[in-house]
């Protein structure tokens, strides 16, 4: 059964690369947020915004295993940040 989309969240963190094929290509991004929560995101052509501080604006899901997962419906990078 899938879990339920929550709506209209807004979370800011810094995207984070979160699992990798053999040949060192990123295949999943996370959010690690102010607060220290990680959400895996779903959305197309994040990985550009690898080690920005973000803005995220999506749906959360919770899945089997406590894992929360955001899909992305607008981001946007937040300047004067030093990792980006």
């Amino acid at each position: 059964m899938k879990p339920e989309m929550l709506p209209n969240n807004r979370q800011t963190g810094i995207v984070i690369p979160s699992n990798w094929d053999e040949r060192g290509n990123v295949l999943e991004l996370t959010l690690q947020t102010d607060s220290d929560e990680e959400y895996l995101l779903e959305g197309i052509n994040l990985d550009k915004y690898i080690q920005s501080r973000v803005e995220v604006f999506g749906s959360i899901a919770q899945y089997d295993g406590g894992r929360k997962r955001m899909r992305v419906h607008q981001l946007a990078v937040i300047k004067g940040y030093a990792g980006r």
